[in-house]
C-alpha cells in the first residue's frame, strides 16, 4: 500500500504569516539564463534559485540535507504560466524555497524521460495528471509528494503553494522516517509501472484484433461531431491513421471506417480548434463540438494531422466526396502555417506556439465584433453570420464560464472559399498584434513527423531542406540529437526521435529517389536496434544506456495524443525490412493492445501492417542499385506576394536545367510565364549556363489592389548524357497591395 503525503495531512493553520505578495524580483537572472531550453529561460528572472536537472542539484541537496522541489512544465502551457506569475515570481516564496529546498526546473519536451517517470508519481498520489507538475522528493530523486497546479493562496481544501511548501519543509524536518518510507514505496511502484509490458496473449496475431479495435472505436464514436468520447477532445490522429489503413484491408467496413475519418476531419476543420485565419490546429477542444480550444499550437499535433489530412484529402478526391475541397484546403493551411511561423533560420521546425499573449490565454486569436467590422467593412455582416460571431462574444472564460465579449471563429458548414479574401485580411490585421511566444527548439521526433506529413502532401522542398540539416547535425553531434536550439544540437535521442526520423528518411527518399536519405534512415534503424532493443524479452526501451537511470527503463506501448514510441519503432523496422526484429518486438508488447485495442490503435495498426505485409514505404533501396532520379519541383516562396516574390526550383542531384538564355537555340530555356500580372523577372546566372540544386527566380510588381495571378514554370531537365521532355509546373498566387 502506498503511503503518500496527502492534502489532508497538511495543516493549514501552520501557514507562515510572512508570505505576503511581493511585486518585485531580485533583478538578477538565475542560472536558467544559460539553459538551452526556451521554457527554462522563461524562468531566468524568477527569485527562485533554480537548477537544471543534473548532478549539481542532487549533490547540493545531499550536502545540505534538503528535500528537492521539482517543477515540470513546457513553454506553451497556460497553467504553467499562471503558476509562474502567481508563485515563482514572488520574492517571498522564492526566498523560502531557496532556504529550505533545492529547486529544479524541467522542460518536459527536453526531458521526456523525467516527465514520464514523475507523471506516474503525480497520477499515483493525486489521482490525475497534468502540467505544471509539482513534486517534492528526496536528494536521491525519490518522490514523496506530487500534484499539478497549485494556486498561490489556499482555495477550499486545496492548499496554496505557500502552505504546501511550508508543511513539506516541516515534515522533512520532523517526520523524516515517514517521508522516507513514503518515498521508497512510491519509487518501487513507479519502477513496477514503468517496466510493465504484456506479451502477446496468442501465439500469432489474430485478425480479430483489428476488428476488435475497429468495433471499440465505433462504439466510442461521436456520430454527430466526430471524434471519440466526450469532451475534452484531442485530435485523434492515431485512431484516424488506423481507420484509414483498416478501410483498405477490410472491404466490409471500408465505407463506415472512412465515414468516421471524414466526419471527424470535417468537424475539426470547421471548428474553433482549427485556426480558421492562420491555419494549423490548437492543442485540444474543451467541448465536444471542437469549438472552444486550449490555444497552444504543438508541432507534433500538426505534423500528425498533416499526415492524416493529406491522405484523407487524396482519398476524398478519388471518391469525389463533398469534403474533398475542405480537406485539401486544411492541408494547405497547415503547410502555410508551418512555412510562415514555425521554420527556424536553418530550416528546422519549432516545437510550439504559446497559448498566452500578454498574460491572457487565446487573446491573439479572439475578436470583438467592432474589430471585425473595422477590418472587413461592408463584408463584415456576412462574415459575422457565417463564422458564429456574436455581439456579446462567443468565447467563455474557462474559469468563470462567463462571456468575455470576444469571439472565436468557427463554421457550421464549409464556406471558407467564399470568404478567402476576408480571412486573408484578418490574417494581416492579426499579424500586427503581439504574437504568442515561440518555442524555437527543434525536436527530432516532432520534426520527423512533420517531414512525413510534408511528403504525404507532396511538399518536398522544405522537407528535404529540414532532412539535410538533421543529417548535418548527426555528423557534427556524433549521433542523432534529441533537439536543436538556435543551431546547436543537444541531448541524446530517445526512441521516438530515432523511429520518427527513420520513417521520415525512407519516405522522403522514396518520394525523391534520393538514396542518401534512405541510407541515413538505415543508419538510424541500426542505431535503434543496437541501443534501444530489449534483446532478452523483445520490444524497445524509450531510453538508451546513456540516459539517466531513474526508476527503470520503460517500453511505452499505449497511445496518448501521439502514437506510442514502440509502435513507431516497429513500423520503422518493417519499413526497412527488419521483419524479424519487428515481429519479436510486436509479440513482446502487443498484449496490452489485445486487451485494450482502443488505447493502442498505433500498435494494432502496425500489427495489421505486418499481417497484411503492407509497410508504409516498402523495402529500402540498396546503394548498389541504380540511382533513381527525382522530379524537379517548384514552389512560390510566399503564396501571398507584396512587392517582391520568388519561384524556388529544387533540382535533384544528377539533373540540371538550362538557364533562361542558353548558349544554343536547340536548348530549352527555363522561363516564367505569368497570367494576371506583368512583373519584372530577374533570372540568376547559372554555372556553365546550367541551373543545379536550389534556384530562386525573383519577380517584382507593384499593385494597387489585391490581384490573383498564375505563373507557369517552363523547363527541361537533363542529365550529363540525355535530356528529358520539356515540362512545366503551374503555381497560383496572390499579389497584395504595396
Amino acid at each position: 500500500m502506498l503511503y503518500p503525503l496527502s492534502y489532508e495531512r497538511l495543516r493549514l493553520e501552520d501557514t507562515p504569516k510572512d508570505f505576503g505578495w511581493a511585486c518585485h524580483n531580485r533583478g538578477m537572472p538565475n542560472r536558467l539564463a544559460q539553459s538551452m531550453s526556451p521554457y527554462l529561460r522563461q524562468h531566468q528572472d524568477n527569485p527562485v534559485d533554480w537548477y537544471e536537472w543534473g548532478v549539481e542539484a542532487f549533490a547540493k541537496a545531499k550536502a545540505e540535507d534538503k528535500a528537492i522541489f521539482l517543477s515540470i512544465g513546457y513553454s506553451s502551457c497556460h497553467w504553467c504560466h499562471v503558476m509562474a506569475h502567481e508563485t515563482f515570481e514572488d520574492p517571498a516564496i522564492g526566498e523560502f524555497l531557496n532556504e529550505h529546498f533545492v529547486s529544479i526546473k524541467v522542460d518536459r519536451e527536453e526531458r521526456p524521460d523525467v516527465d514520464e517517470a514523475y507523471m506516474l508519481a503525480v497520477q499515483m498520489i493525486a489521482g490525475r495528471g497534468g502540467w505544471p507538475m509539482t513534486i517534492f522528493m528526496t536528494p536521491d530523486r525519490k518522490p514523496f509528494f506530487a500534484g499539478t497546479f497549485f494556486p498561490r493562496q489556499d482555495r477550499g481544501k486545496v492548499p496554496g503553494f505557500a502552505t504546501l511548501a511550508t508543511q513539506i519543509a516541516t515534515l522533512w524536518r520532523r517526520s523524516r522516517p515517514d517521508v522516507l518510507k513514503s518515498a521508497d514505496q512510491i519509487s518501487e511502484a513507479i519502477g513496477k509501472a514503468l517496466g510493465r509490458t504484456m506479451s502477446s496473449l496468442t501465439s500469432t496475431i489474430e485478425p480479430s484484433l483489428f476488428t476488435d479495435c475497429f468495433n471499440a472505436l465505433r462504439a466510442d464514436f461521436d456520430g454527430e461531431n466526430g471524434g471519440f468520447g466526450p469532451a475534452p477532445k484531442f485530435p485523434p490522429a492515431p485512431a484516424l491513421l488506423f481507420l484509414l489503413d483498416y478501410a483498405s484491408t477490410a472491404p466490409d467496413a471500408t465505407s463506415e471506417a472512412l465515414s468516421m475519418v471524414l466526419l471527424t476531419l470535417e468537424r475539426m476543420a470547421l471548428g474553433g480548434i482549427h485556426d480558421q485565419i492562420g491555419g494549423g490546429f490548437h492543442r485540444y477542444s474543451t467541448d465536444s463540438e471542437w469549438r472552444l480550444p486550449h490555444f497552444e499550437k504543438m508541432l507534433i499535433d500538426n505534423g500528425l494531422l498533416l499526415q492524416v489530412y493529406a491522405r484523407a484529402a487524396q482519398l476524398a478526391g478519388e471518391m469525389n466526396a463533398p469534403v474533398a475541397g475542405l480537406l485539401e484546403q486544411t492541408t494547405i493551411g497547415i503547410i502555410e502555417w508551418l512555412k510562415r511561423e514555425m521554420v527556424t533560420a536553418e530550416g528546422l521546425f519549432c516545437s510550439a506556439q504559446d497559448a498566452d499573449t500578454m498574460g491572457e490565454e487565446g487573446l491573439y486569436y479572439l475578436w470583438s465584433v467592432d474589430e471585425i467590422k473595422v477590418a472587413l467593412g461592408q463584408d463584415a455582416t456576412a462574415f459575422i453570420e457565417a463564422f458564429g460571431i456574436e455581439e456579446n462574444g462567443n468565447f467563455l472564460d474557462e474559469a468563470t464560464q462567463q462571456l468575455t465579449g470576444l469571439n472565436l471563429l468557427y463554421l457550421a458548414e464549409d464556406r471558407r472559399e467564399e470568404f478567402r479574401l476576408q480571412l486573408r485580411t484578418l490574417l494581416e490585421a492579426r499579424q500586427t498584434r503581439p504574437a504568442p511566444q515561440l518555442d524555437n527548439k527543434a525536436i527530432a521526433a516532432w520534426n520527423g513527423a512533420v517531414i512525413r506529413g510534408l511528403v504525404a502532401a507532396d511538399e518536398l522542398l522544405i522537407a528535404e531542406a529540414a532532412m539535410r540539416r538533421w543529417m548535418m547535425h548527426v555528423e557534427t553531434h556524433g549521433a542523432l540529437p534529441h533537439q536543436v536550439t538556435d543551431g546547436t544540437p543537444s541531448g541524446e535521442a530517445y526512441l521516438d526521435d530515432v523511429a520518427h526520423m527513420a520513417l521520415a528518411a525512407i519516405e522522403l527518399g522514396r518520394a525523391t529517389g534520393e538514396p542518401a536519405y534512405q541510407g541515413f534512415g538505415k543508419q538510424l534503424i541500426q542505431h535503434m536496434i543496437t541501443e534501444f532493443e530489449d534483446r532478452v524479452k523483445g520490444g524497445f526501451y524509450f531510453t538508451n544506456g546513456s540516459h539517466d537511470d531513474l526508476f527503470g527503463r520503460s517500453k511505452p506501448v499505449m497511445d496518448q495524443a501521439v502514437p506510442s514510441p514502440n509502435a513507431v519503432a516497429i513500423e520503422a523496422c518493417l519499413a526497412y525490412g527488419e521483419r524479424e526484429v519487428a515481429e519479436r518486438a510486436l509479440m513482446a508488447v502487443v498484449g496490452i493492445a489485445q486487451k485494450m485495442p482502443q488505447a493502442a490503435e498505433s500498435m494494432v495498426r502496425v500489427a495489421m501492417m505486418m499481417e497484411h505485409s503492407k509497410t508504409v514505404s516498402g523495402p529500402i533501396l540498396e546503394s548498389s542499385e541504380k540511382k533513381v532520379l527525382g522530379k524537379v519541383t517548384a514552389v512560390l516562396r510566399d503564396r501571398e506576394v507584396r512587392g517582391t516574390g520568388a519561384v524556388i526550383l529544387n533540382i535533384p542531384e544528377g539533373l540540371h536545367l538550362n538557364t533562361n538564355d542558353p548558349p544554343a537555340r536547340w536548348l530549352t530555356p527555363t522561363q516564367l510565364r505569368f497570367q494576371g500580372i506583368e512583373p519584372e523577372v530577374r533570372y540568376p546566372e547559372g554555372a556553365d549556363d546550367q541551373f543545379t540544386g536550389i534556384v530562386e527566380i525573383e519577380f517584382s510588381s507593384n499593385a494597387t489592389s489585391l490581384t490573383e495571378f498564375q505563373v507557369t514554370v517552363q523547363f527541361q531537365a537533363c542529365t550529363d548524357t540525355e535530356c528529358l521532355a520539356p515540362d512545366d509546373i503551374v503555381l497560383d498566387g496572390v499579389l497584395l497591395p504595396a
